[in-house]
């Protein structure tokens, strides 16, 4: 005989008749507590983005033995199922993993402050040497958590820049400042950080024309193999690679010719 699913009138889950019960007005209840909560007038949708502790309810679980879970996202980005009332009674307050700390807290915990105006980052970066931090549940760059904990929103659409560069992982709230896509590639040109810039241009090229012509001529002596000379100047085997070739440095007289 096939068994038949019916839809809760209380949380909308799909469940089996005969391990639910149901009222007099022909409602169906997955679980008791979907059961007392219809009686009371209590919607469990209304649960959905209220806060407990550092969790956010995004969205309703399945009811397993008479026991509402939701989905919950907590501070530190990470998503999990916790048991409803666990949250109303104060039992969970975060994910397990953060321990319960506060965004700022988890922030602060990646940042060697050396003085008023440099904060550096100690946390990941990405390839352009920022700062990475998770934060409602996605990767945003440090700098910008850094203005919006320390200073206020970001406006839709606005760049958080800096005015020093020396260090992009310098993340102190004084060396930041508002501004615009223009106002920020602008900047980054004169300071020598934007993106097309070549060679010695480029103040985070960890090479120069000298270092370039080294390598080309170490290479050329065939006592050195690539990733020797990767090491020996702290790039990786690739860069090498595309130096002895001429892909990149071609700007550099006397180019290496591997034929």
């Amino acid at each position: 005989m096939a068994k038949s699913l019916v839809v809760c009138n209380q949380c909308a889950k799909e469940f089996l008749k005969e391990n639910g019960r149901i009222n007099k007005n022909g409602n169906y209840f997955c679980c008791v507590n979907c059961y007392l909560y219809f009686r009371r007038g209590y919607s469990l949708d209304s649960e959905i983005g209220k806060k407990y502790g550092g969790l956010i309810i995004i969205s309703l679980a399945k009811s397993v033995k008479n026991r509402t879970y939701v989905n919950c996202l907590c501070d530190c980005g990470k998503e999990k199922v916790f048991r409803l009332n666990a949250l109303k009674t104060g039992n969970t307050k975060s994910c397990g993993n953060c321990r319960g700390y506060t965004v700022e807290e988890r922030f602060m915990s990646y940042i060697d402050i050396v003085n008023d105006n440099t904060w550096l980052w100690t946390g990941s970066v990405n390839e352009d040497g920022y700062g990475q931090f998770r934060y409602k549940g996605k990767s945003e760059r440090a700098h910008r958590i850094s203005y919006e904990l320390f200073i206020g929103e970001i406006p839709k659409g606005m760049c958080i820049c800096h005015k020093y560069d020396d260090t992009p992982t310098n993340i102190c709230p004084k060396n930041l400042w508002l501004g615009t896509h223009q106002q920020n590639m602008k900047d980054m040109k004169n300071k020598g950080r934007a993106r097309g810039l070549k060679g010695e241009e480029c103040n985070m090229s960890k090479l120069n024309n000298e270092k370039v012509k080294d390598i080309r001529s170490l290479y050329a002596t065939g006592g050195y193999k690539m990733q020797e000379l990767a090491d020996m100047f702290g790039v990786w085997k690739g860069t090498i690679g595309k130096i002895i070739t001429c892909q990149t440095w071609k700007e550099v007289e006397e180019p290496f010719d591997p034929s």
